[in-house]
């Protein structure tokens, strides 16, 4: 019996105390990884929903460990929700302070065909200061 003690105290020792050492030490770490990324917006309207504030807050947790942090929250110059959505976004991330935040109106360039597509803001965060232009170049192969 006291063998069978000693080797669950033995288990937990080394499974249990390293896992929670590890998870507790993450949890201090910030990091800072830039994140560009697609919040999706229902057809017609400009309230976030659940997807969108998650995928917000995580974007917001990679950029914690930052000393220097902006924002540029690129709007579909052609929807008259465009306005309201880049709010939407901005208010969503104001769990911190942005060294430099910006909302620009962007033509897509979408052809007619594709105007039931879905209606989204693009969302950059950089550890470095942003270009003020409008149209300056969004990676689209880059996401979180």
């Amino acid at each position: 019996m006291r063998t069978a003690l000693f080797a669950a105290a033995a288990l937990a020792c080394v499974f249990g105390v390293p896992a929670a050492l590890a998870t507790a030490a993450s949890a201090d770490t910030a990091q800072c990884a830039p994140s560009n990324v697609r919040v999706y917006f229902s057809h017609g309207s400009s309230a976030l929903d659940a997807t969108a504030r998650d995928v917000l807050a995580a974007a917001q947790r990679n950029m914690a460990g930052c000393e220097y942090a902006a924002v540029r929250i690129s709007v579909d110059a052609s929807s008259s929700l465009s306005a309201a959505r880049g709010e939407a976004v901005r208010t969503a991330l104001s769990g911190r302070e942005w060294n430099q935040a910006q909302i620009a109106a962007r033509s897509y360039n979408r052809p007619a065909s594709m105007s039931s597509s879905p209606e989204f803001v693009q969302v950059a965060m950089s550890d470095e200061r942003l270009p003020t232009d409008a149209q300056a170049p969004l990676n689209p192969n880059v996401g979180m």
